[in-house]
């Protein structure tokens, strides 16, 4: 009896020893929490396993990345949150037994963002049109961009979007483009293409002057002449001619022209000019400019104009929408001034 006891606690010993093995053998525990809660800062995650099995780990989405697989855990970098929406992604375990176990990573939502340099806030386009990028960084699921008439806006995306400005056959024009969207300010951005030269037939070729209007006291004044700065090579220089008074005796003239639909703002005008001769008998020349309501605003040039070709420069504030800028001289003797000006620019 003693004999079959001795036996049978054996077998129940060696029972028991199987099954603990076997229980070793097959172990696949995922400690501690299921849920967690992160800051849009981002955070890093440790996940404590007891296996004896390989085990496998997946990510629903990438703003979850896991790190440093051992068979006694993992970790689970999140990245920073930057959009502006609370997230979630699901992080299942797998092993060869038991039933998966999934981990749920919610996000608070990021800070609203929207960037953009200073240097792309103002565009400027060639007179026959063309397309330009405005690059910009965002979190905005969706914002506005409200275009002057002339400007077409397309692949509008979080980098950015393209404007494309039609051909112009007028002035020179600039008007602000708006960025916006809901809970940011305004962004303005300015935008500017060239057009007609305001002042038209700046080179009075061959001897045309329209649209200048001349009037003067002789025919022999105020007229076209060939002397023209060595320093133009334009292919077309030979058409070019030069207002001038250098004959005849007492004289006196002008040569204006008037821009109308100018948009007010400041202006750089720019002509080519030279001057000689004595103004000791009242001769003088001077620059011109009349505003839109009929004020004149007159300069004598004569002195500056003098020892060669002289480039004139002058900055205007032009309001109301027109201007008219013109020379006028007084030639008192055939020992008075002379004078040649070309080349006038306004913009």
């Amino acid at each position: 009896m003693k004999q079959l006891l001795n036996v049978f606690l054996f077998v129940t010993m060696l029972l028991g020893l199987s099954a603990c093995e076997k229980e070793d053998k097959d172990m696949f525990i995922v400690e501690g929490e299921r849920n967690f809660s992160i800051t849009k800062e981002g955070d890093m995650i440790s996940v404590i396993l007891r296996t004896t099995q390989d085990y496998r780990v997946t990510s629903e989405n990438n703003w979850c990345i896991i790190l440093a697989k051992q068979p006694i855990g993992f970790k689970i970098q999140v990245d920073e949150n930057t959009t502006v929406r609370e997230r979630e992604n699901k992080i299942t375990i797998e092993s060869n037994i038991g039933a998966p176990v999934v981990l749920t990573v919610k996000q608070e939502a990021g800070e609203l963002f929207f960037r953009m340099d200073d240097s792309e806030k103002t565009k400027q386009f060639a007179q026959e049109g063309g397309t330009q990028i405005v690059a910009l960084q965002t979190n905005l699921e969706s914002y506005e961009v409200v275009a002057p008439a002339w400007c077409t806006i397309s692949e509008k995306t979080n980098e950015g979007f393209k404007i494309t400005a039609e051909a112009n056959s007028d002035f020179r024009r600039e008007e602000t483009l708006l960025v916006r969207a809901q809970g940011m300010e305004d962004i303005g951005i300015l935008v500017k293409q060239n057009g007609e030269p305001l002042l038209k037939n700046s080179y009075f070729l061959d001897g045309n002057f329209e649209p200048w209007v001349i009037e003067r006291s002789a025919e022999n004044v105020f007229v076209a002449g060939t002397w023209i700065p060595s320093s133009i090579t334009d292919p077309e220089k030979g058409r070019y001619r030069a207002i001038k008074v250098d004959t005849g005796g007492a004289s006196q003239g002008s040569i204006f022209q008037t821009v109308n639909g100018i948009l007010d703002g400041v202006y750089t005008l720019t002509f080519i000019a030279q001057a000689g001769g004595s103004s000791t008998d009242g001769s003088n020349l001077w620059l011109v400019i009349i505003d839109s309501e009929g004020n004149e605003t007159v300069e004598s040039i004569f002195a500056e104009a003098r020892g060669g070709w002289r480039t004139i420069t002058r900055s205007l504030t032009i309001t109301g929408g027109k201007v008219s800028i013109g020379l006028r001289a007084t030639r008192g003797s055939d020992k008075g001034i002379w004078f040649h000006a070309l080349g006038f620019v306004l913009e």
